[in-house]
């Protein structure tokens, strides 16, 4: 991947540093024209718009010039997806922070990025701040108290990059075409010795707009893009034995969700990609291995713990299994007719979760949700 310039990027640190919020949209108009109105309720004095429209059907600068006339906006002819429009934007972006949304996503408090800048200024090793996530139409009256923690991922429709990290580690992975990119990415950050960060003071409002998703082909290519990810970034005796459990997944997947064709096209589609991902390969040293399976599988919330992690037993393997993998947010199976979807995770709430949510499932079909993005 090509290495991002350094030099007069951006604007020096501040009490106040100019932040960058970067949005990558298509063909969502109406959920655009709500994202750019709740944004304009932040109390955060120096933003930067950066827009970049993936090829939509019609043009989308009328909406960002009525909603943030001095918006930065791109548009593209041709759709490449959301993590190459992502990366360009980080190319254009001057903010010493990034804040990267979905077009269906938005703070909910209007201090939300006042209070993420403060916490990135105070703890300079974070190169990303991982926000808390709702997925669903309608915001729960009360939303649960979550802890904060070191994180091995993050969820893309809501976060803030330390703008040092990203040219230091390159942006998204563009042949990844969505899903397991924003994992790829947080391998890359703890390899380059940053840390993510998972942040609940910041609740982000993710509407999950039923335009633009397709849930089997997103299926498809987060088993693919893990396979690919393991052999650029695991040592080769974990990509035996990770890359077989996700296989297994895959293959019962497929049959839990009827999706034969895509488990084909996924395998086809990773088997071509190897000699690409394998020029790529840069495993992690050992120590970073076992950070990474800490960070997976137990957890870490000090710095001190973060620089010295404890080491990553079977016990702890089975505690998760039994803890989070058994529980993990998913669709329901095709013989499962209930609404809605089950599961939950510990950054991350659904609408199924809370009393009558049936999540996107409320907006018409039950197998769009979006709970299987990066399966375990």
């Amino acid at each position: 991947m090509r290495q991002l310039p350094l030099a007069g990027k951006f604007h020096m640190a501040s009490d106040r540093p100019l932040i960058t919020v970067l949005i990558a949209t298509k063909d969502r108009p109406d959920d655009l024209r709500r994202t750019l109105c709740d944004l304009r309720r932040q109390d955060y004095p120096s933003v930067e718009m950066i827009v970049i429209d993936d090829g939509s059907a019609d043009r989308l600068e009328s909406i960002v010039r009525e909603e943030w006339p001095t918006a930065v906006y791109v548009r593209e002819s041709d759709s490449q997806g959301c993590p190459q429009r992502r990366s360009e934007g980080f190319l254009l972006a001057k903010g010493e922070y990034i804040v990267e949304l979905d077009d269906d996503s938005s703070p909910v408090a209007p201090d939300a990025l006042s209070r993420a800048v403060r916490y990135m200024q105070d703890h300079p090793g974070i190169g990303i701040l991982s926000f808390h996530i709702f997925n669903g139409p309608v915001l729960p009256e009360n939303q649960p108290s979550l802890d904060a923690k070191y994180a091995y991922n993050f969820v893309g429709c809501g976060a803030v990059f330390r703008t040092a990290a990203v040219l230091q580690t390159g942006g998204y992975r563009a042949f990844f075409q969505g899903e397991w990119e924003e994992s790829e990415f947080s391998l890359r950050m703890l390899k380059a010795g940053w840390s993510v960060y998972f942040f609940p003071e910041v609740l982000i409002h993710h509407h999950v707009s039923p335009l633009q998703r397709r849930s089997a082909r997103a299926w498809m290519r987060a088993f693919r893009n893990k396979l690919w990810a393991m052999i650029m970034h695991y040592p080769a005796s974990r990509v035996l034995t990770e890359g077989s459990w996700v296989v297994a997944l895959a293959c019962w997947d497929a049959v839990r969700l009827f999706r034969p064709r895509e488990l084909f096209a996924g395998f086809s589609q990773f088997a071509a990609g190897v000699p690409r991902a394998w020029r790529l390969r840069r495993p992690m040293s050992p120590a970073c291995m076992n950070l990474y399976d800490t960070l997976r599988f137990k957890s870490i919330r000090t710095e001190e713990e973060f620089r010295s992690p404890p080491p990553c037993r079977l016990a702890d393997l089975v505690a998760y299994y039994r803890r989070a993998w058994l529980n993990r947010p998913r669709q329901r199976s095709v013989w499962d007719n209930r609404p809605g979807d089950v599961g939950s995770s510990d950054t991350v709430q659904f609408a199924h979760e809370f009393a009558g949510g049936r999540g996107p499932a409320s907006l018409g079909d039950p197998r769009k949700d979006q709970t299987e993005r990066n399966p375990e």
